[in-house]
């Protein structure tokens, strides 16, 4: 069955042209040939130009492009083709086959430097005669084609950086003129522009310039370097040269720091920012949310916190974790290891030491403690009050019979709530006058610690102590206080102090704390005063666990494996008594009279490994160390170290990965930074890479040494590899590298084989240069059908309508007609 069809016909021009995309056709090289085919395009709708762009290889078929963008987007095309025609080669004769087996066209364009790397161009010309088609080359300014007027020599940036840090970039630009020259420089970070600049480079000389990045973002980014004419920069300036690498952007395994207090992050947390790590830092006391779960920290980091401070199922989930390969750093200090009351917990399993109990002298010297307590109005809130009367009953059952103990009292002036007395005495009437322990009034503490002088100036006690608790802001809180506090030093009484809440005078009271010898603590919570009462009674009441107050020197222990390369150390102000476990690594030690004491041990447990260090890291006992020049790099390899040696858990490793071309192969050389090949053979390395063809290849590593492997892609080309390596269960951040075309042979700056391409021209029966009427055009016809079903049945319809009337019409004029007259 036929159907009605209307034919509409157009005719276009097309101009075929083979474009040179090797890589020695230079950034300018190509924009001069772009401006040498202009005078044979015609940029109208009746136009088109057909590209062939061409290097080692030729695509089957050309790219279209319309006439009235042909030149704007050729331009454009030059370099994204380039990978289609794999740059590391030139194959001009290949190029004119390609075109020879297309058929029905009588001339081509060649725009090329001439320079043949592979192939036989003088006899795909003859062909080329005989099948009827003619090579016209075009030979523009062969100055663009010498070596670059500016060039961009190098380029430098680190291959890998961890997410946060900031990398410098580093790139050189010569000029190889013999005249002072200017371009325009830009430096990228994919399309972040770093730099943007004229710049003016002295004859035969070469400039570095430097940027630093902002903060690197995870991902795979390209840095690329542009040298650009200054001329209409902007508006389609030419580009001189460019070159770019690659950076691997990683996260670095996150840490967690839990500190007792703000003193004991004051040194770490910084350190640990400042060094790249993904840091959550935790105040215990003052911050609710103790992580309990660990899966993503590479390191927890317990820094002089107590077991009291932390949640209840913390320290089994802990266990369980090193086992399954976190790190785990313990810090000491007053809150730390038997100190902290983690003696018969999860957490001294899981230690490399063992916790020594807090112990007193053989002879046992009785105390004198007066308890200063906050009464004021603020005390009644959250049961702030009911928690320090019960603090108190706490404190005093812990005191032995011959101490004396005391409870003073304080909101505007001092009130003594029970006087200072043998602690069997206070027993009996302790609970029923601690009910006197009312909140009201303001916060006055001066005259209480007056009242509290005199009174344990008087008693007959060894040692003599004050715990200050307080919840507030003290009135007239001024250096009477501090003159007060060494005045109670005279008379040998030390002062603690706790603040309680979010609205205590913490400088202030650490102050106190500091000044009188004693130990400060803060706490949100008042259900954890009486633990803190406890504490400080056992510390303040001759408890030797805690040595300190004395110079300790730091050997090296005798540990086969040790965590640090440093090797001279200062000394500690003091540590924690501990012992060391059989099978841990003594890697640092102190000695005292004839006996050696642990500094820092460590041991794997499970696949985890935990490092003990007995002396703090907040300056109370470290201030040599923070002193010492070595101090970051101790501690930063000490944090390295702790990380599992397990290479199924490590989720942060370091890896440098370099390229080169041999025989035409692409060689990867990966350098994988991980401890536990120091001892371990390496798990198995391999790598998807895809390849500029959009191919999928798979690779094994091999080792060539120790922490170096490597493997080769048989007949590499030019272009951008993406790297996807899996280290054992680690699948590492995405890398790239780039081949260009001059590791294959192909030179920029060799000018234009002008002898070459006349020989293609002749043997073809073409000529250079021809005249835009000389070269042959193909005139297309293009025939639309369009079908005529929807305007046949309109009009259809439209003449069933018109009869309608029309039949309409002849009855009303015969029911109307005139009657006959007779």
């Amino acid at each position: 069955m036929c159907r009605p069809v209307a034919i509409d016909s157009t005719t276009k021009k097309e101009l075929l042209a083979l474009f040179d995309v090797s890589f020695s056709t230079s950034g300018q090289a190509r924009e001069a040939l772009v401006e040498a085919i202009k005078p044979y395009v015609e940029e109208t709708d009746e136009f088109v130009l057909k590209l062939i762009p061409f290097a080692k290889r030729a695509p089957s078929e050309p790219v279209a492009i319309d006439g009235l963008s042909s030149l704007a987007r050729l331009s454009e095309l030059s370099k994204k083709l380039e990978n289609s025609a794999d740059s590391g080669g030139t194959d001009i004769g290949k190029a004119i086959q390609t075109v020879s087996s297309m058929g029905s066209y009588g001339g081509v364009l060649l725009l090329s430097d001439g320079h043949e790397t592979l192939g036989n161009s003088r006899d795909a010309a003859v062909m080329a005669k005989r099948l009827g088609l003619k090579v016209f080359p075009v030979v523009p300014d062969e100055s663009n084609f010498r070596e670059l007027r500016l060039s961009v020599t190098s380029l430098h940036a680190a291959s890998v950086a961890n997410v946060g840090e900031q990398i410098p970039v580093q790139t050189s630009i010569r000029n190889e003129l013999d005249k002072i020259s200017e371009a325009y420089l830009e430096i990228w970070l994919d399309q972040q522009k770093l730099f943007s600049e004229t710049v003016t480079i002295p004859p035969k000389q070469e400039r570095l310039f430097t940027v630093t990045t902002p903060e690197i973002k995870g991902g795979l980014q390209r840095i690329r370097v542009e040298l650009k004419e200054t001329k209409n920069y902007g508006k389609g300036s030419s580009l001189l040269d460019e070159k770019h690498r690659w950076l691997s952007a990683k996260e670095k395994a996150q840490v967690l720091l839990i500190s007792g207090a703000d003193t004991d992050a004051r040194i770490l947390k910084p350190l640990l920012k400042q060094n790249g790590y993904s840091l959550h830092s935790v105040i215990a006391d003052r911050d609710k949310d103790i992580p309990i779960s660990f899966e993503k920290y590479s390191t927890v980091i317990l820094n002089n916190v107590a077991k009291r401070q932390l949640p209840e199922s913390f320290l089994g989930n802990l266990k369980n974790a090193v086992e399954q390969g976190t790190g785990l750093v313990l810090v000491g200090g007053e809150r730390s290891f038997g100190l902290g009351g983690y003696i018969d917990t999860p957490l001294e399993r899981i230690s490399p030491l063992k916790f020594a109990p807090p112990r007193t002298t053989k002879r046992r010297l009785n105390s004198a403690v007066i308890l200063v307590i906050d009464k004021s109005r603020s005390m009644i809130e959250e049961d702030k009050i009911v928690a320090a009367k019960r603090a108190a009953l706490v404190a005093i059952d812990a005191l032995k019979d011959d101490d004396l103990v005391g409870v003073i009292g304080f909101d505007s002036t001092p009130f003594v709530i029970i006087r200072l007395d043998a602690v069997p005495e206070v027993r009996q009437i302790a609970s029923r006058r601690l009910q006197n322990l009312t909140a009201a009034g303001r916060t006055n503490l001066l005259p209480a610690l007056a009242f509290a002088k005199s009174s344990l100036a008087k008693a007959e006690a060894s040692r003599k102590h004050v715990i200050i608790l307080s919840d507030g802001k003290v009135e007239n809180a001024d250096s009477s206080y501090f003159d007060e506090i060494s005045s109670l030093r005279k008379v040998g009484v030390t002062v603690s102090t706790i603040a309680l809440g979010l609205e205590a005078d913490v400088p202030f009271l650490k102050g106190l704390s500091s000044q009188g010898k004693g130990a400060f603590y803060h706490t949100l919570d008042p259900n954890q005063l009486p633990q803190i009462f406890l504490h400080d009674i056992k510390v303040s009441t001759g408890e030797k666990t805690m040595r300190e107050n004395a110079q300790f020197p730091v050997i090296v222990g005798s540990a086969q494996a040790f965590s640090s390369d440093v090797s001279d150390f200062p000394p500690v102000l003091g540590f924690v008594e501990t012992l060391p476990k059989k099978g841990s690594e003594l890697e640092l030690i102190t000695q005292k009279d004839e006996t050696n004491f642990p500094i820092m041990a460590s041991w794997n447990y499970g696949d985890g490994k935990v490092i003990a260090y007995t002396s703090d890291a907040n300056g109370r006992w470290s201030n040599p160390w923070i002193e010492w020049p070595s101090f970051n790099k101790f501690w930063i390899e000490i944090f390295e170290a702790s990380k599992s040696k397990s290479n199924e858990n490590r989720k942060d490793v370091d890896f440098d990965l370099r390229h080169y071309v041999d025989r035409g192969d692409l060689v990867l050389d990966l350098a994988i930074f991980d401890t536990a090949l120091k001892t371990k053979s390496s798990a198995p390395i391999s790598a998807k890479i895809l390849d500029p063809n959009g191919e999928v290849n798979v690779r094994e590593f091999e080792a060539i040494a120790k922490g170096r492997f490597k493997t080769n892609i048989e007949k590499a080309r030019p272009g951008d590899y993406k790297i996807d390596i899996k280290y054992g269960k680690i699948d590492l951040p995405t890398a790239a590298v780039t081949i260009t075309g001059d590791v294959f042979g192909e030179r920029k700056g060799l000018g234009i084989d002008v002898k070459k391409l006349s020989e293609i021209a002749f043997l073809s029966g073409g000529s250079l240069n021809p005249a835009p009427a000389d070269l042959l055009r193909k005139v297309r016809t293009i025939k639309e059908e369009r079908p005529l079903h929807t305007p046949l049945i309109i009009a259809a319809f439209v003449l069933i309508l018109m009869e309608a009337l029309a039949r309409e019409l002849m009855g009303v004029s015969e029911n109307y007609r005139c009657p006959t007259r007779p």
